[in-house]
């Protein structure tokens, strides 16, 4: 079973425009890079899958227009150019061509820290244009996606899709600008669906199909989230996105500024309830890690539509800054269905190029980290 996971695709209403940032909704936030963009949709296209999983951020400004562009983008075959509002000039030639899009079904999304956002700089509400655009029970989380591979010897992945948005109050301060939290619900969501597995069935909340469990062997468990609830550390130095920018003039580091709240209580679920990865974003870097003496894998997947087009040299088992977006492969191995193969690919200026991620190779750190 193969599952592609996209993250943080920062759509506009107007495609290409890259000044809506600093129209008062989200500021040191970049949109996405239209040349990125075009070329995603072709190559995800090519791929063979099972299911797509967007990690939230899927729009810039958390407005209805954006999220119903990135809506299309995930369902579409192509949106004609006479249907974008304006364009980037790259070139004359790729103006006047469609966007390619995904076409994907099934898919699986979830919302990030800038599909809530509401006005103001540091204005973060708990908007509700994301469930108004995604239709239940995707636009509704948590909720659960089981897979079954056909055959014999088929396994099953099951999804616990999971909301990390901040929703404490109305109006966050500068300290808490893209901060997440694991409500009680969501954490209760992960036990609940753990249990119904150890004991006998759960049901898919897409298909409204129930499933019945003889054994756990047969099971790989996915909880998917928007904020990242661990920070690999390398030679002492967290790894910097584009937070670092602006740690200075709020005088928060990056980890402050987008953390998510209750990251070990989290960690200390998914370790019990032996989840096999752990998916998220925010970050705008692309790492896996393993708590020392733990055995879930948490993978961090990059912005899938770029805002950088300097080539990064290609490092295996470091953090990497490029876009780019990942594929899980999950199989049997030793008696356990479970993630086997993931793979990177990463865009290197032109085109995403393909780059076997070595999971015996993954970065290993400490639970307080």
């Amino acid at each position: 079973m193969k599952v592609v996971q996209l993250s943080d695709l920062h759509f506009v209403k107007d495609l290409g425009t890259k000044q809506s940032r600093y129209k008062g909704r989200a500021w040191f936030a970049k949109s996405h890079d239209f040349l990125t963009l075009s070329e995603l949709g072709r190559r995800v296209r090519g791929l063979d899958y099972d299911v797509i999983l967007v990690s939230g951020d899927l729009a810039t400004d958390g407005s209805t227009a954006a999220l119903q562009q990135a809506r299309r983008f995930v369902e579409d075959e192509e949106i004609a150019i006479e249907e974008l509002a304006y364009v980037r000039k790259f070139r004359s030639a790729r103006r006047k061509m469609p966007l390619k899009c995904l076409k994907s079904e099934p898919y699986l999304v979830l919302p990030g820290n800038h599909d809530r956002y509401g006005h103001g700089p540091f204005g973060q509400i708990q908007k509700n244009s994301f469930e108004e655009v995604f239709p239940k029970p995707v636009g509704s989380c948590p909720y659960v996606y089981v897979h079954e591979e056909q055959g014999p010897a088929g396994g099953r992945v099951v999804f616990i899709v999971l909301d990390s948005t901040w929703t404490r109050s109305r109006w966050a301060g500068h300290s808490a600008l893209a901060v997440g939290k694991i409500d009680q619900r969501n954490l209760e969501k992960v036990t609940s669906v753990v249990d119904g597995i150890r004991h006998g069935s759960i049901e898919c909340e897409v298909t409204g199909k129930r499933y019945l469990f003889k054994q756990t062997a047969g099971t790989a468990l996915v909880v998917a989230l928007h904020h990242h609830p661990v920070i690999p550390g390398i030679l002492g130095q967290e790894p910097k996105s584009r937070w670092s920018k602006v740690k200075g003039l709020f005088a928060h580091n990056e980890s402050t500024l987008t953390r998510l709240d209750n990251a070990d209580a989290f960690r200390k679920v998914c370790e019990a309830a032996d989840i096999n990865v752990v998916m998220f974003g925010h970050q705008h870097l692309c790492y896996q890690v393993r708590l020392t003496g733990g055995g879930t894998l948490y993978s961090c997947c990059s912005t899938s539509t770029g805002f950088s087009k300097r080539v990064i040299p290609w490092a295996a088992g470091a953090v990497d800054k490029s876009p780019g977006f990942l594929q899980y492969e999950f199989d049997w191995r030793n008696g356990q269905y479970e993630l086997c193969d993931l793979t990177l690919y990463r865009w290197e200026g032109q085109a995403f190029i393909k780059r076997r991620v070595p999971l015996n190779e993954v970065l290993q750190i400490s639970p307080q980290k």
